[in-house]
């Protein structure tokens, strides 16, 4: 899997976005959708513990959606790179498509609503 510089910048944008609505609104985004555009600005894969560090939700919270997500075959948990004792996540096959596709649907809604 290709990771296209467009959509690190995507996922970064709309991370900066989820943070500014949870500030504005005092409520959490989807934490699936954050661990998504957490993957997507770090080209696919992150150690775990930066997941819960940059997440603002319980580390259980977190855990059932992660698990949720590797069961759905969209995210994969695997050793650390650097330390085996430690875990990573990352996007499958699947959960790039699917990513890809939100850039996509993403970026049709930004054009439509600036031709209106």
């Amino acid at each position: 899997m290709q990771f296209r510089q467009d959509y690190t910048h995507f996922a970064m944008r709309r991370l900066k976005l989820c943070r500014m609505e949870r500030q504005c609104f005092k409520v959490s985004p989807q934490i699936p959708l954050e661990v998504f555009l957490l993957l997507g600005a770090n080209h696919g894969a992150l150690p775990l513990s930066e997941i819960y560090e940059q997440i603002p939700a319980t580390e259980k919270a977190i855990r059932l959606h992660l698990h949720s997500l590797v069961s759905s075959g969209l995210i994969a948990e695997q050793q650390g790179r650097e330390d085996k004792r430690s875990k990573e996540i990352a996007l499958t096959n699947s959960g790039f498509e699917m990513l890809s596709k939100y850039v996509a649907e993403y970026k049709d809604f930004r054009l439509a609503e600036g031709s209106e």
